[in-house]
């Protein structure tokens, strides 16, 4: 997969605990509207109660360049993180967010969305909220996962993708479902 031209946003996955964010977005075909882009953001908006934007985690490539970023709109603050946080792959992207919390203390939503050039493409993708063990997620990076098999509204097949200092044993496909 290409970083230079905007994808279709599929869904997002997210794992988090009391100390980072780990969001893996899973990306489709090309989209007609990136064509030439300068930029492109994919991400994940954590909105409160009253419907209001609380949250913006996201990733955005700009050239050859990646790079994530939280945006807290309660403080109006943003946490910049270089892209040594962005793991790039065949048909998704992992972003982690250290020192970062989603804040699911509330009845608010999640959901995906992505912009070329600071335009909408998608603005309510699904997400789906792993459960995170706490001392495994201080072990291990993010897992990168790819979509194999399923459909949005009746879950999804993931599987981990192999890394080297993965346990064999934990490559197990999972079914995430709502």
């Amino acid at each position: 997969m290409s970083t230079r031209e905007p994808r279709e946003l599929l869904a997002v996955l997210v794992e988090g605990d009391e100390r980072t964010v780990a969001a893996t977005v899973h990306l489709g075909d090309l989209i007609e509207k990136g064509a030439g882009a300068e930029w492109f953001t994919y991400g994940l908006a954590v909105t409160g109660r009253d419907g209001g934007a609380t949250k913006h985690f996201a990733v955005r490539f700009s050239g050859d360049q990646r790079s994530a970023f939280v945006f807290d709109f309660d403080s109006n603050t943003q946490a910049n993180y270089d892209g040594s946080n962005v793991d790039v792959h065949e048909t998704s992207t992992v972003a982690r967010f250290p020192d970062a919390t989603l804040g699911l203390n509330w009845a608010g939503s999640l959901s995906g969305f992505s912009t070329v050039e600071g335009d909408d493409v998608t603005v309510e993708a699904p997400v789906q909220v792993l459960k995170t063990c706490a001392s495994r997620a201080r072990r291990l990076p993010a897992l990168p996962l790819e979509v194999v098999a399923g459909d949005v509204l009746g879950g999804l097949v993931v599987r981990p993708l192999t890394l080297p200092e993965l346990d064999a044993s934990r490559l197990e496909e999972t079914v995430v479902e709502d």
